[in-house]
């Protein structure tokens, strides 16, 4: 599983403040992963490696990001059933973003008290400044962003 990192260039935004931590953060990551259970930890390690690389070390903001890709990355495994691919990309704003074969958009539910499942998307929702889906070909993208940049 090759990671794959663009460097920004003379062209790209440059921001000059951060909420992260750290250093400012510029950069995007990718890498592929199979259907498999094994893979949510895996995309956890690289969300979290990626975090770590373009210096973003805010608890707050960690915790939220491998949280969420967990949840899309699970998302993937147990109902996309295809290969996925996690994008990690920082400047003012940190995206993760899950794209998979299903083209099936996921639903923010409501489930019962007692019910184990289906709170995925409701985390997603809450801990996002935003978040949505990308249709693309045969494939969706559900993405979710925080701004790093302080108020």
């Amino acid at each position: 599983m090759a990671h794959q990192w663009h460097q920004p260039g003379p062209g790209d935004p440059s921001p000059s403040s951060d909420a992260g931590g750290g250093r400012c953060p510029v950069g995007s990551w990718e890498q592929e992963f199979q259907s498999a259970p094994s893979s949510v930890p895996a995309s956890r390690c690289f969300v979290a490696g990626a975090l770590d690389r373009c210096g973003i070390t805010a608890p707050a903001v960690v915790d939220d990001a491998l949280l969420v890709v967990s949840e899309l990355a699970t998302n993937s495994v147990e109902h996309a059933r295809t290969p996925f691919r996690v994008e990690v990309s920082a400047t003012t704003v940190l995206r993760i973003a899950v794209v998979d074969g299903s083209l099936a958009l996921p639903r923010v539910e409501n489930p019962a008290a007692l019910t184990p499942r289906g709170r995925g998307m409701v985390i997603v929702d809450r801990t996002a400044d935003r978040w949505g889906t990308e249709v693309e070909r045969a494939a969706k993208r559900v993405w979710w962003e925080v701004d790093l940049r302080g108020p």
